[in-house]
């Protein structure tokens, strides 16, 4: 009998695939024209985007390598920043960043359970 994937692997594979979405961009991420909805005003060119998605990386790394909640947390966290940057260029980013927070919600809750239960 196969084993069903529990909530854990299915978010482990889900982040694996956002790992992969951004080591293999389909949309071109090159400076554009300053502007009011650029992605170098949005900090998403140069050093800023290294910082943000180097960040994202190494959390989705340890979110795979040790799958806790704290780890998840701490991918929540820098999708954060990912997001607000991504909500100023990308219609629909921050439907996106709502559905992230519904997970962290979620993820958080747990969390709060598990620090209440006295077992």
């Amino acid at each position: 009998m196969t084993r069903q994937p529990n909530t854990q692997d299915r978010l482990s594979n889900f982040f694996g695939d956002v790992r992969h979405a951004l080591d293999d961009p389909v949309v071109d991420i090159q400076p554009t024209t300053p502007g009011k909805y650029s992605l170098e005003n949005a900090q998403l060119t140069g050093e800023p985007r290294r910082r943000k998605i180097g960040g994202f990386r190494r959390a989705l790394d340890r979110f795979r390598n040790w799958p806790t909640r704290k780890s998840l947390s701490r991918v929540f966290r820098w999708a954060n920043m990912l997001l607000e940057s991504l909500a100023e260029v990308v219609p629909g980013a921050a439907t996106l960043k709502e559905l992230k927070q519904y997970a962290e919600n979620l993820n958080a809750d747990a969390m709060e359970d598990a620090a209440a239960d006295p077992g």
